[in-house]
């Protein structure tokens, strides 16, 4: 069964290569295409798409708009595709984040190239994952904070050490909600890992520290995991404890950080 893809774009060279792309892919169905947020929203009822690809700046409704109302509306994963989401604006990216945006692809800034190989393979792969994620109307988030509160307190009761948590696509907002619900006083070092685009990793450590209560930092080689602490390890790189229980890096070759 094909994965049913909406393209929100108001460039037409740039929708035109993006659509070039995904039909190179016989798992992938192009169902509509738009030009605004507006009409992207019109468009959802009837094209019912599993994955929609959006742009940032456009007329009338930007990408962060049509995103939130979305997830309001009809909640889909959301893949930005765009050059307004580079690394070093990273502000940018985690609003989209937090509205719901499953994902982020910057556009290359030389521009957008239909034989570029990188940018076709990574195109094409987060549309399939993106696929498999389930999402929920924003609204609904909050709905959960008690059940996590209590599976937390639940754990702490068995005499644990450490709290490992492990995040892929999609992962950001969800850290974020976690994050935010536990209090000062947690009595455990948190270990984390998040899957991230390489060169966005402190802007995810800068946005999640804005509303936790912990301290959230990357983890130094030779240090002591601390109670209350939030650890991530550096980008492209394992992060294991020794037999002394402190942080060790790998140098071995991956493609993401691991814990």
């Amino acid at each position: 069964m094909s994965i049913r893809v909406l393209i929100v774009e108001d460039s037409p060279i740039a929708l035109t290569i993006l659509k070039r792309i995904l039909d190179s892919s016989p798992d992938i169905e192009i169902v509509g295409t738009a030009s605004t947020g507006q009409e992207g929203l019109a468009l959802i009822p009837t094209s019912q798409p599993d994955v929609i690809c959006t742009d940032f700046f456009m007329p009338i409704m930007n990408g962060l708009e049509f995103t939130a109302q979305v997830m309001v509306d009809y909640p889909r994963p959301i893949l930005v595709v765009s050059a307004s989401v580079q690394e070093d604006d990273t502000h940018r990216i985690f609003q989209l984040l937090e509205a719901g945006a499953v994902d982020i692809l910057p556009k290359p800034k030389a521009g957008l190239d239909a034989e570029n190989v990188l940018l076709k393979q990574a195109l094409i792969n987060k549309v399939k994952v993106l696929s498999g994620v389930k999402v929920f109307k924003k609204k609904q988030i909050s709905a959960n904070r008690q059940i996590r509160r209590t599976a937390i307190s639940d754990s702490l009761r068995n005499n644990h050490k450490i709290v490992v948590v492990g995040a892929s696509t999609g992962g950001p907002l969800a850290l974020q909600n976690l994050f935010n619900n536990l209090p000062r006083n947690f009595p455990l070092p948190i270990v984390c890992v998040q899957h991230i685009s390489q060169g966005f990793l402190q802007g995810l450590l800068d946005w999640l520290a804005a509303t936790s209560k912990l301290s959230i930092r990357i983890a130094l080689a030779g240090e002591q995991p601390e109670p209350g602490t939030i650890y991530f390890p550096p980008e492209r790189q394992h992060l294991t404890l020794d037999h002394r229980g402190r942080f060790v890096y790998s140098q071995a070759k991956i493609g993401r950080a691991h814990v």
